[in-house]
């Protein structure tokens, strides 16, 4: 079982830089866009690191998830393997010695061998993902909100932590030292929680016509309001707006108690980070904030209008890079 990168990106397999740009910008991700607008040195830098994490996580998603039951239990013991071979990939290009390593990723892991050693983040928030991506491969279900965090961990806040890494460290001749008060995961977490909780209200109907596995809802939050998985995915097809809008409002007032502390934390970036990076951040977070606020306004337009909150976001984005720009 494979996830071989699009013919597209073999004429830029030479080139490990082009191919990670690659790999990293095909899904639209926010923090592609905004990360891609980053000065050259951080931008590939951010580009090794973020297309080493999404070529993982769309196995398990795109490749793994989507097949049928059955067909999941027999192919597991093999996706699990390549999740394990994709962390020793981690951990020699952590260590600069990936450079004869083969197969249609290893331009990704060259690209990432020749900035990760020289800093000092470490292979941590790679090690966060892989425990979160295991626990999707093995279909462990998230039972409640400490089990939700766990999996935030690796899910979004490793990204997050890298993309913040990457924001408060000082570059110089290709080398990154972290200089603030305090680590990058203190800034990161909150952040990065409030924005997967929004993700996870702007897709609920894309994701609830694939496996419950995709739902990563604490199964706490819907007993709370008698439903299972099931239940919320059959409301969910049949556009029964009126079983499903108390989880969206739950879901939104959680999220509301994670951006409360993301707005503090994005008051102390503003006064450590540089002010042009600032804006970067600050831009992604407008995205979400915006979504989030629409949501609390109209929960009920989760349901039938998921690709007007895409456009939304995507419309915020937009707004907040021109004024990015603007002041630039």
């Amino acid at each position: 079982m494979t996830d071989t990168p699009p013919s597209s990106l073999a004429s830029e397999s030479d080139n490990p830089d082009a191919y990670c740009a690659a790999i990293a910008a095909r899904n639209g991700s926010p923090l592609w866009l905004v990360g891609r607008t980053l000065p050259p040195a951080k931008r590939r830098f951010f580009a090794a690191a973020y297309a080493s994490m999404r070529l993982i996580d769309d196995f398990v998603d795109t490749v793994f998830l989507p097949l049928p039951p059955s067909e999941r239990a027999a192919r597991r013991p093999a996706a699990l393997a390549r999740l394990d071979e994709w962390r020793t990939g981690i951990e020699a290009a952590a260590s600069g010695t990936c450079t004869t390593m083969e197969g249609p990723e290893a331009p990704v892991f060259r690209a990432l061998a020749a900035v990760l050693p020289q800093t000092d983040l470490g292979v941590g928030p790679w090690q966060d993902l892989w425990r979160a991506l295991r626990r999707d491969l093995e279909e462990r279900p998230i039972d409640d909100w400490n089990g939700f965090l766990d999996y935030c961990g690796g899910a979004t806040v490793a990204p997050a932590m890298v993309f913040i890494y990457i924001l408060g460290s000082e570059e110089e001749a290709g080398a990154y030292r972290w200089t603030l008060p305090e680590p990058p995961s203190f800034y990161a977490s909150d952040i990065a929680v409030f924005c997967y909780l929004v993700h996870i209200l702007r897709d609920i109907v894309q994701d609830s016509k694939g496996d419950s596995q995709l739902l990563t809802i604490p199964r706490a939050a819907l007993s709370a309001l008698s439903l299972s998985p099931e239940q919320l995915q059959d409301a969910i097809r049949k556009g029964e707006t009126d079983k499903v809008e108390d989880l969206i409002r739950a879901l939104a007032d959680e999220a509301q108690r994670y951006r409360d502390a993301a707005d503090r934390h994005m008051a102390q970036l503003g006064a450590l980070i540089d002010p042009a990076e600032l804006r970067l951040l600050a831009a992604l977070y407008r995205a979400y904030t915006a979504l989030h606020d629409r949501i609390q306004a109209q929960p009920a337009a989760v349901l039938p209008d998921p690709d007007g909150l895409r456009g939304l976001q995507r419309a915020a984005l937009s707004q907040a890079m021109a004024l990015t720009d603007d002041h630039a």
